[in-house]
């Protein structure tokens, strides 16, 4: 009996460690040129189009998304003012770290259009 309980528990521990491996986080930081891009929003959702989770970066413009389970994402990453940026992801079984990622903001484009029609 003892030996059917103890096989029974090594056999539930192996399965949640399983289970916990297969689970990733995808993690960044946002910049734009050589400033930091705080409180952008970012979307992880699947190659479908399904919304998965998402957040607002931190502070110090560092982003990470956790609980993913693996297969192939989509990051979307928005600010106002910027282009949004979309990342395809394929999340397998560990913390995928993206580093830095560049932001371009629509504003230096809008105020050379605007220079130029005023000029004109």
């Amino acid at each position: 009996m003892k030996k059917k309980i103890i096989f029974v528990l090594v056999c539930l521990i192996c399965m949640v460690l399983v289970v916990r491996a297969q689970v990733s986080s995808v993690k960044g930081r946002l910049v734009s040129g050589k400033t930091i891009v705080d409180c952008a929003n970012t979307i992880l959702q699947k190659q479908n189009f399904t919304f998965v989770s998402g957040g607002i970066s931190e502070k110090n413009a560092r982003f990470r998304i956790g609980g993913i389970t693996d297969g192939d994402y989509r990051l979307i990453i928005s600010c106002i003012g910027s282009h949004d940026k979309k990342i395809n992801i394929k999340m397998s079984g560990r913390i995928l770290d993206l580093g830095d990622i560049e932001i371009y903001f629509m504003i230096g484009i809008f105020a050379a259009f605007l220079i130029n029609y005023i000029n004109e």
